[in-house]
């Protein structure tokens, strides 16, 4: 058990436990914001699974997901996530230039940069982070490129980055 963690009422302390060394098998450590997060037994267990969703089991491809999360946290300054993922998504095959361009990037250079594919959802990306809606046409265009559950797995990802940030800026990591 992580220290500073108390006992709450009510939680099986093996779903805790699970969730600590499901964690570690899949990261290879306990982050800060994780660490964090621990302290509430209850939010653990599902912060967790969210967590590997996002990162494992989504149906997003490496590239498209890290590049919807670096977009996220930078439009939304959160320089944790921006840390936390930069070696990710270079070993997803972005490069210092797509992180830069995604860093700076308006539309026109996001043109320059990415596939039609990868501006379609940086496109969503910026109006799902900045404005919280996803007009029909964007979510058409999207179902046909990503399916539906890439839709609906990009909608999460850009939503569970921005719960994360309100976290990490709650609590100043």
């Amino acid at each position: 058990m992580l220290e500073d963690t108390q006992p709450t009422e009510n939680v099986d302390q093996s779903l805790v436990q699970a969730a600590i060394d499901q964690r570690v098998a899949d990261w290879g450590e306990i982050s800060e914001l994780f660490q964090l997060i621990s302290g509430h037994e209850s939010a653990v267990v599902v912060f967790g699974a969210m967590s590997r969703y996002i990162r494992i089991e989504s149906s997003l491809s490496a590239r498209i997901r890290e590049l919807a999360v670096l977009r996220t946290a930078f439009l939304l300054d959160l320089a944790y996530c921006v840390s936390r993922h930069l070696p990710i998504a270079l070993a997803a095959g972005l490069t210092d230039e797509d992180v830069a361009a995604l860093r700076n990037g308006e539309p026109p250079v996001l043109a320059e940069r990415f596939s039609e594919v990868e501006q379609e959802v940086l496109a969503a990306v910026d109006a799902l982070a900045l404005g919280r809606r996803l007009a029909a046409s964007r979510r058409d265009a999207l179902d046909v490129v990503l399916t539906r559950p890439g839709t609906i797995d990009l909608c999460l990802t850009v939503g569970w980055y921005r719960l994360i940030g309100c976290v990490i800026n709650g609590f100043e990591l």
